[in-house]
């Protein structure tokens, strides 16, 4: 498994064995991160690998990675000078 952040988001990537089906391992794992991880670990998004990229020294190619398909989230205009401000600090 690989874990990466993309923009604000943590995905992670993980990979099977042949033949398994990665639906079933995805909500295997999934439930496994829910009950060992607090909730500020947990990953945006779980993305199958069937097989690693790999570079010249055989490392994980981590550019090569597939792009997270998750969402973006539904963002409400600021409403006060202060929510503006923040916004211009932090986004």
């Amino acid at each position: 498994a690989v874990a990466l952040v993309h923009g604000d988001q943590l995905i992670a990537y993980f990979s099977t064995l042949q033949g398994a089906d990665s639906v079933v391992a995805k909500e295997q794992c999934e439930k496994m991160i829910l009950q060992r991880l607090p909730g500020y670990m947990k990953p945006s998004d779980l993305v199958h690998v069937a097989e690693w990229p790999r570079g010249r020294t055989g490392k994980i190619d981590r550019k090569a990675l597939p792009k997270p398909t998750v969402g973006t989230q539904n963002v409400a205009a600021p409403r006060t000078p202060l929510e503006v401000k923040l916004l211009e600090l932090f986004c």
